[in-house]
């Protein structure tokens, strides 16, 4: 009788942030008596993997969507589309903005296509330092702590290793390719490095191919608002007068 509400909770903590701990601590305050923190993190695994398994499948769906939609509108080739890309990260402050996710332990890059007015997402990618079994029994030997050194392990990056928007966007061209797509301008912000590589992936059985970056309004616009606010006007510029 407690399976059902207690994965109902699992899946509904997948759209807030908030954890098991978190979870066990706001239950504990309102005096509910729920399940205890180690079954709340084994049905969140569970639902987890069901939830990647439906994302994944989705994804697909758009991008066959994507080629559909390029073919009824008659285009030269209905595999080549246009795409947004952009990573995230669970920093609270970013050091260096040539090199973003310094000082945080995931990084999630995402693809949207910019074909339909949906813009449904078509690729995502995880990049993860953390592991609770790494942390909490091999923490004394550093030869163990590698990505996937033992079983369910649920590191799969270096944690000496910086994060690269461009390795995120690479891997995550490797699935769009096994649809043959093929993405021809790609929206990103100024410090990404994303669309390199796209290119690089894509010239592998395409070298003439070329990706070409479209900067994103958002962020163009907040570096003119930087540049305007930062800029020396001379008083001889505009050459008319002035009211105060």
């Amino acid at each position: 009788l407690c399976a059902a509400p207690n994965i109902g909770l699992a899946i509904g903590l997948q759209d807030v942030p908030m954890g098991p701990t978190g979870t066990e601590r706001l239950l504990a305050a309102g005096q509910i008596l729920g399940p205890s923190r180690r079954q709340l993190q084994t049905h969140s695994n569970r639902v987890c993997e069901k939830v990647a398994e439906l994302d994944q499948t989705e994804s697909e769906k758009a991008i066959d969507r994507c080629i559909e939609v390029n073919r009824l509108r008659g285009t030269e080739d209905a595999h080549v589309i246009n795409a947004s890309f952009d990573g995230r990260y669970n920093s609270t402050r970013m050091t260096n903005s040539y090199r973003p996710g310094l000082g945080s332990s995931q990084a999630i890059g995402v693809m949207c296509e910019d074909v339909t007015d949906e813009k449904q997402i078509i690729g995502y990618i995880l990049h993860n330092k953390l592991c609770p079994t790494c942390s909490r029994t091999l923490c004394h030997d550093p030869k163990l702590r590698k990505p996937g050194s033992h079983k369910g392990c649920s590191a799969n990056y270096g944690e000496n290793v910086t994060f690269s928007e461009e390795k995120m966007a690479t891997e995550i061209t490797r699935k769009l390719r096994t649809k043959g797509v093929k993405v021809k301008y790609m929206s990103t912000d100024g410090d990404a490095h994303g669309v390199k590589g796209v290119q690089n992936l894509i010239q592998q059985t395409d070298p003439e191919w070329k990706t070409i970056r479209i900067a994103d309004p958002v962020h163009l616009g907040v570096a003119q608002l930087k540049r305007v606010n930062n800029t020396t006007f001379s008083a001889k510029m505009l050459g008319k007068r002035t009211q105060k």
